[in-house]
């Protein structure tokens, strides 16, 4: 009788063993292939986190994560009016891998530029591969050479056959945006995570800077943007209690995106425009300021509810302002010119029913010589120019793909079009050998 019962014990231990084998085999299955290494954005399959919920602020927090937008079957530049766009090279950012590539209009790849993840640059930079494996934003020399930022990790110069001429890390971390001004002098945006002036010593958040390097990456100096606007007639917008949240959670202060250095060409508009000051975008506040870094004092800020979730303010040589807004609708979002000491509305692309237009993360926007607006929409891996008229002259869509079914696309993180005689010895065709391929594995 006790044969019997242990016979039976372990019928049943091996049917419960089957059963969890076969189940765990069925969810690998349905999981499909893992997610490559970089910004990917994948086949919709939720709706959009709002922008106050704390779902989107953990995206925001941990880095670009891996979006959820139909995939397009169309791919490179899909349109193209000659006649009416603004003829030039384009450089972009793919969030596949650290690479950058310079295109002619066709969508012809002239030169790629390439460089080792982060981890392999810096052993302590962080794992996470949507801050490691892709450069979030890079400046293009006129000799060829580049500057490009691993977010929350360094910046990386490299020369124009992609060999490092130098690195800079610290522990504040470049994120975001940077610019480099005439003379070599970088602007970058850091972030460090500490404690700060009004919550309790024992919870920290990430502060950012505008960290000022030369041109040979040797550091001058660090501003903390947050002692700034604490300082500043603005003070009034910082929210304590969030910060602590924030502290106890993600640890996000700011999450400030853009840096604009003025050329002073406009400073006969407004003093608020002479050269050396510095406009930033400050996402989780909805708002944008000019600091005068003469004084190192906050002098001008606007938001008051006309964007959410904000990037890439451009002062335009009009004196009007043009700026992405990533939630101008929970689906949708918007590109405005505007007058800065009006906050009238002078233009906007928003799409329509027949050309949708969103991008939760990032999103940038360039003004051209001919009046027409170049626009990133980031997480769909598209570009667009268009002209007043809110016509689509020209359209290129990542041309990458990845995935069991090429169900994934990688995100551009920002497209420049720049003059055709720009970096004129770079317009040879790349070999052979630097080509990416068009089916990522």
């Amino acid at each position: 009788m006790k044969s019997k019962k242990i016979i039976l014990i372990s019928i049943i231990a091996l049917l419960v063993v089957g059963i969890l084998f076969l189940g765990i085999q069925a969810h690998k299955k349905n999981a499909g292939a893992p997610m490559p290494e970089g910004f990917w954005t994948k086949k919709k399959s939720q709706q959009p986190a709002m922008p106050d919920s704390e779902e989107y602020q953990k995206l925001m927090a941990l880095g670009y994560l891996q979006g959820y937008n139909p995939i397009p079957e169309k791919s490179n530049v899909t349109v193209f009016n000659k006649d009416l766009t603004y003829n030039g090279l384009n450089f972009y950012l793919s969030g596949h891998a650290p690479e950058a590539f310079l295109i002619n209009m066709d969508g012809k790849v002239l030169h790629k530029w390439h460089y080792k993840i982060a981890t392999k640059v810096w052993p302590e930079a962080t794992k996470k591969k949507t801050l490691s494996h892709f450069w979030r934003r890079a400046h293009l020399y006129e000799n060829g050479n580049i500057l490009a930022i691993f977010s929350k990790n360094g910046l990386i110069k490299l020369d124009k056959n992609s060999r490092l001429i130098w690195k800079w890390t610290s522990p504040k971390k470049p994120h975001h945006d940077l610019q480099v001004t005439e003379d070599g002098t970088i602007f970058v945006l850091t972030s460090e995570r500490r404690s700060v002036h009004g919550i309790p010593d024992d919870l920290t958040v990430y502060e950012d800077f505008i960290t000022i390097l030369n041109h040979e990456g040797t550091l001058v100096k660090h501003i903390s943007l947050f002692d700034l606007l604490r300082k500043s007639p603005y003070a009034g917008i910082i929210n304590y209690e969030k910060i602590k949240k924030s502290a106890q959670t993600w640890g996000e202060l700011f999450h400030t995106n853009t840096l604009v250095v003025f050329d002073g060409t406009l400073e006969s508009k407004s003093s608020l425009f002479k050269k050396g000051n510095i406009m930033v975008s400050i996402l989780w506040l909805n708002t944008i300021f000019i600091i005068d870094m003469e004084s190192e004092k906050m002098v001008w800020a606007m938001g008051s509810g006309m964007w959410t979730r904000q990037h890439q303010p451009e002062l335009l040589k009009n004196g009007n302002m043009l700026i992405f807004n990533n939630i101008y609708k929970p689906d949708a979002s918007r590109v405005i010119e505007f007058e800065p000491f009006t906050q009238k509305i002078v233009w906007d692309f928003k799409g329509d029913s027949k050309n949708s237009f969103y991008s939760m993360t990032c999103g940038s926007n360039q003004r051209l010589p001919n009046d027409n607006t170049l626009i990133t929409e980031t997480d769909n891996g598209r570009v667009i120019e268009v002209n007043k008229d809110r016509e689509i002259v020209w359209e290129f869509v990542n041309p990458l793909r990845a995935g069991e079914k090429n169900e994934l696309i990688p995100t551009i993180l920002e497209m420049i079009r720049i003059s055709p005689d720009y970096c004129l010895y770079l317009t040879d065709n790349i070999n052979e050998s630097q080509q990416t391929s068009n089916n990522i594995q």
